[in-house]
């Protein structure tokens, strides 16, 4: 038996096609297919509120996002600027000492005006990269059929 398949049908213009197989879709249900690379696939839309907490809560400013079909986002690496690090302190032990004196990693200095003045300055600490921002992932192959 013979069985025609309407590719307009299963696959019309704009469908995706993901297998862990690499065969070019073309040649299992003809048409024409782009090949998506290095791209995670996201739901369109704009979520309205925070229902599924087995992946956090959104903020306002997320819930107002609007995912557009065929908009790309994101970024492999990303390097934090100092407003997108979490807030934290950094703990300082409190010396008192002559002027110039060193005691571990705090220099004190005082003033010869103000005898009872002195600062101290934290080591600066991290490396300055960027980070990997790609979840966990199965990798497969996908595609877009274009005509």
């Amino acid at each position: 038996m013979l069985m025609i398949i309407n590719l307009d049908f299963i696959y019309p213009v704009g469908g995706i096609y993901i297998s862990v197989n690499s065969t070019n879709p073309s040649l299992l249900f003809g048409g024409t297919w782009e090949q998506i690379q290095g791209r995670f696939l996201l739901g369109a839309g704009t979520p309205s509120q925070n229902t599924n907490t087995n992946h956090g809560t959104l903020t306002d400013a997320q819930l107002t996002w609007n995912f557009v079909a065929g908009q790309t986002l994101g970024e492999y690496y990303h390097q934090l600027n100092t407003s997108e690090m979490p807030s934290h302190s950094h703990m300082m032990a409190s010396y008192w000492s002559n002027a110039g004196t060193t005691a571990g990693d705090v220099t004190l200095q005082s003033s010869a005006a103000q005898s009872n003045w002195w600062a101290a300055g934290c080591k600066s600490s991290g490396g300055d990269q960027v980070h990997n921002n790609i979840p966990p992932c199965l990798v497969v192959y996908m595609w877009k059929r274009i005509a």
